[in-house]
């Protein structure tokens, strides 16, 4: 949605996006006696860019005083530069079974139930801010949850297909997870910020040929072990 005339709808509707995708598949041949699949993948997401950023003098009282009147230019950034988020969920179920093969006595022995399911949920934030106008810093945030083992249950079979599961319904699993009767599991969480400087040379009179920039750059990572490994978590770091 674009050009909203209400201001809340132009800072809300026109800048929030939703997208959905859903597949579903089946299909047979000589060696799978069925195999039936679906997926889908959805996303909200919300981007805003600031055209004007605000800025403020918060010293400018000082600019009548020996000393520190210099700091009555400084001009600091009370508004962000852009704000993004957004939340997306990402589902796929595969269910086959290969056609029975004899066994030496030429008896029809039935192949067990072949069941993939996964199932996550990711969130992402990114943030931009100036400082001053020569100072510009950003940050970014990404979550991963899995909720594989949340999004299914047994169906209790005796057999070669004891381990057999139905998917429960995704709106069941975000109703489950917001109430805390069934757990997502966190799977890896990364964030990255970077500052960077450019002052304005050009303003004094024998450095106006100079030009220079400094850039500051970090990411932490955290990765989940897999689940009943008994390991522990990863961390890293990096600074550039």
């Amino acid at each position: 949605k674009r050009n909203s005339k209400s201001k809340l709808a132009q800072y809300t509707l026109d800048n929030t996006t939703v997208s959905y995708v859903f597949n579903r598949g089946t299909s047979r041949s000589p060696e799978q006696l069925f195999r039936d699949n679906w997926n889908f993948n959805g996303q909200l997401r919300y981007n805003l860019n600031f055209r004007n950023v605000k800025l403020a003098r918060p010293f400018k009282f000082t600019e009548n005083i020996p000393v520190v009147k210099r700091l009555a230019g400084l001009r600091l950034g009370y508004t962000p530069t852009r704000i993004s988020a957004s939340t997306g969920l990402s589902r796929s179920f595969d269910e086959s079974r290969r056609r029975a093969r004899p066994d030496g006595s030429g008896a029809l022995i039935q192949q067990p139930l072949q069941q993939t399911h996964l199932f996550n949920h990711t969130t992402n934030f990114s943030l931009g801010y100036n400082l001053t106008p020569n100072i510009q810093t950003s940050f970014e945030s990404r979550t991963n949850f899995d909720l594989s083992r949340a999004g299914a249950e047994s169906l209790n079979l005796a057999g070669i297909d004891s381990a057999a599961i139905r998917p429960r319904s995704t709106f069941d699993v975000i109703k489950g997870v917001l109430t805390d009767t069934l757990k997502a599991r966190r799977i890896t969480y990364s964030e990255n910020y970077t500052a960077s400087w450019r002052p304005r040379l050009n303003n004094i009179s024998f450095l106006n040929w100079v030009t220079y920039n400094a850039t500051y750059g970090g990411s932490f990572t955290w990765n989940n072990s897999p689940r009943g490994s008994n390991l522990g978590s990863q961390v890293s770091n990096s600074l550039t």
